[in-house]
C-alpha cells in the first residue's frame, strides 16, 4: 500500500490482472491514457459531472462517516421507495434530490459550453 494515492490510475489487465502496477507515468500507455481522459470528460459533460471541486480538496465535505444516522437512511430510503415504486412525490431531502442537482449541473456545464453571444 502506498502512502498517498495518485493522481491517476491505470492498470493493463492483461498483464497485471491484480492491479498492482500503476502504469499512467510509463510514456508505453500515454495514448490509451489520453483516450481514456477524454472519454471521462465526455462522460463527465453528459451526465453533468464537474469532478472534484476545489471544496472537496479543501476538505469541505464532512469528514466523519456515517454522515447520517441509521433513522435518518431508514427514513430517506423509505421516501425514495414511495417516489420509485408507487409513483409518490421526489423526496425533499438534504443532499439527496439529484436530479434537481444534475439540472443545476447541467445548466452550468451548458452556459460554460455555449458561445456567449453579446
Amino acid at each position: 500500500m502506498q502512502p498517498k494515492k495518485p493522481a491517476e490510475e491505470l492498470y493493463d489487465l492483461r498483464k497485471d490482472p491484480f492491479e498492482l502496477h500503476n502504469v499512467a507515468t510509463d510514456p508505453e500507455y500515454a495514448s490509451a491514457l489520453k483516450k481514456m481522459r477524454a472519454q471521462l470528460t465526455q462522460w463527465r459533460t453528459q451526465v453533468g459531472d464537474p469532478g472534484v471541486s476545489e471544496e472537496f480538496r479543501a476538505g469541505g465535505w464532512p469528514s466523519k462517516y456515517p454522515t447520517r444516522s441509521l433513522q435518518e437512511w431508514q427514513d430517506i430510503l423509505a421516501q425514495w421507495e414511495e417516489h420509485v415504486l408507487r409513483n409518490g412525490p421526489t423526496p425533499k431531502v438534504s443532499g439527496t434530490n439529484v436530479w434537481a442537482r444534475q439540472e443545476n449541473q447541467k445548466e452550468i456545464m451548458n452556459n460554460s459550453l455555449s458561445p456567449k453571444r453579446p
